[in-house]
């Protein structure tokens, strides 16, 4: 293949959303989503982010691009400290 072995690898993608940031969704990707949910949700108190959607994929580093180019159409784009954010327009 003309990939990295690194772009090869089969993860996760997802969106994760929050009652409390009604219009915002976070897109982004990892080897183990659960503990990824966890780390956002240490920072809430009532453990309320949760997944919007979670798909395995091959190859979810490039999944991961084509879905932030996707959602970068037609949501308001918000990178903050590398995190993919999007918010309704």
């Amino acid at each position: 293949s003309v990939l990295k072995p690194s772009l090869q690898a089969a993860g996760h993608i997802y969106c994760i959303v929050n009652k409390s940031y009604e219009d915002w969704v976070k897109v982004g990707m990892s080897k183990n989503p659960e503990a990824r949910l966890k780390q956002y949700n240490c920072y809430a108190p009532e453990d309320n982010f949760y997944f919007l959607e979670l798909e395995k994929v091959d190859y979810y580093k490039l999944a991961e691009q084509h879905l932030i180019q996707t959602f970068a159409k037609y949501f308001k784009q918000l990178k903050i400290k590398q995190r993919y954010i999007f918010q309704k327009l």
